[in-house]
């Protein structure tokens, strides 16, 4: 199971939720320390990463740990609660 999951700022609502069953929940910044995913909205990572820290995406992927492993989750269009399934069965329903 997921347990150190990296959530945009802009995403209170989702780390609150997940935070609330169980997750350990740091805001997605250069600090992070290794994560085992990461729940961003429906801009590319690395444009998250470029207007918020002005580095691209070696920088994220060095702030992160390593991306190897991790799940990314684009929560655009999703509930709180459709994220945490997708974080307790590390995948999307239907990928097409």
């Amino acid at each position: 199971m997921t347990n150190v999951v990296a959530v945009e700022p802009e995403l209170k609502e989702i780390s609150a939720f997940l935070s609330a069953h169980g997750f350990k929940v740091v805001e997605l910044s250069r600090e992070n320390p290794a994560v085992d995913a990461i729940v961003y909205t429906g801009r590319k990572l690395e444009d998250i990463y470029n207007s918020s820290f002005g580095q691209g995406i070696d920088a994220l992927e060095a702030s992160v740990g390593s991306l190897a492993g991790a799940l990314v989750v684009n929560a655009q269009g999703k509930s709180p609660q459709e994220v945490l399934k997708i974080l307790t069965r590390r995948s999307y329903d239907n990928i097409l």
